[in-house]
């Protein structure tokens, strides 16, 4: 039995889904070392809903160097894409994502796909998803 705390946050969890939270459909793929991911026959395409996030952000490249900081380096602009499954939409889909999984946004104009490329936990039970963006090919 749970204690009130995990049945509060269950519920503070169902209300950031549904007020946050976008349609999504996961494929399972295979690990490959060829260009082309393979589908995982032993893990079925399933659809859930999870809160995702886009942070804009700017690198430096760093690279060998001595000397001064030399501010006039390269500055590129990358964003930090994630999403976070609560423990009832992993329950849901019935597997953890693992990477390479394709994850598609099926909310969103376009429906833009991302490979799932880390993995990590939350402290509840769910799953905080790293994402890179997966062109056509």
């Amino acid at each position: 039995m749970g204690s009130p705390f995990d049945a509060a946050l269950a519920a503070a969890d169902a209300t950031m889904v549904a007020t946050f939270g976008w349609p999504i459909r996961v494929t399972p793929r295979l690990k490959s070392t060829a260009k082309a991911h393979q589908p995982d026959p032993n893990r079925g395409v399933k659809e859930a809903r999870g809160v995702f996030t886009r942070v804009p952000k700017t690198e430096r490249l760093q690279g060998s160097r001595t000397g001064t900081q030399l501010n006039g380096m390269t500055t590129l602009s990358v964003a930090e894409t994630e999403l976070w499954l609560p423990a009832a939409e992993v329950a849901r889909l019935g597997y953890e994502p693992v990477p390479p999984d394709l994850l598609t946004l099926t909310g969103r104009p376009r429906q833009p796909s991302y490979a799932i490329t880390k993995v990590g936990p939350d402290d509840q039970g769910g799953l905080k998803l790293t994402l890179t963006v997966e062109t056509a090919q």
